[in-house]
């Protein structure tokens, strides 16, 4: 009795073991195996530097400067949740909704504002950044992960307008190859300069 049963668990055992790699043989046949590096690696780690360079790039604005009342204005913009009076939960994502409007009240129609959002709870001192997303007809959309329980602040920036965007892009192409610093030297002996192009016109302006 007791061989029968010491034969009958060593079956037991071996019929497991060959369930357990079949499971295993099929498993590996309907889902392709990635390497521990393709798991963890992340989408950014995949871009080219071409990409990386385009996605730094900031949204050409075409909005021709022809009145300061044209450009945006932060007093004038409306801020609104995509979603009001939903519940969130942590882990969550808290979307914003910004429409941006020139300094009469009237909605912009074209992108390329500089805008700056965060949410903190002074309470815990606790802050996030969003992640801004420009739709190229005066709206954006920030999106916040909300990464701890209790109330939060909304704060939206306007940093630079469009308009004030497409003036330093267009002096920053011009200019670009003059630079202006303020140095300390500790010693008498030490001099340094910044080469400019001998070609490039030399311009002296006031501010």
């Amino acid at each position: 009795m007791e061989i029968l049963n010491e034969m009958q668990r060593r079956k037991c055992i071996f019929t497991s073991l060959c369930a357990i790699v079949f499971f295993f043989v099929v498993v590996s046949k309907l889902y392709k195996r990635t390497s521990i590096w393709e798991q963890f690696q992340t989408p950014h780690q995949a871009l080219s530097v071409e990409e990386v360079i385009l996605s730094l790039s900031w949204p050409p604005s075409s909005s021709n400067i022809t009145s300061f009342s044209n450009s945006s204005s932060a007093l004038h913009s409306v801020v609104r949740l995509e979603q009001p009076g939903a519940q969130y939960c942590v882990g969550d994502t808290l979307s914003v909704l910004v429409e941006m409007r020139n300094y009469a009240g009237l909605p912009k129609a074209h992108g390329g504002d500089f805008i700056l959002a965060r949410i903190h709870s002074p309470e815990l001192q606790a802050g996030e950044s969003g992640d801004v997303t420009d739709f190229l007809d005066g709206t954006y959309r920030v999106r916040f992960r909300l990464f701890w329980p209790g109330e939060v602040q909304v704060s939206v920036r306007l940093i630079h307008s469009s308009e004030t965007v497409k003036i330093l892009q267009r002096d920053w192409m011009q200019d670009y190859n003059r630079a202006m610093y303020t140095g300390t030297f500790i010693r008498g002996e030490k001099k340094g300069d910044v080469p400019v192009r001998p070609s490039a016109e030399l311009r002296q302006t006031l501010v």
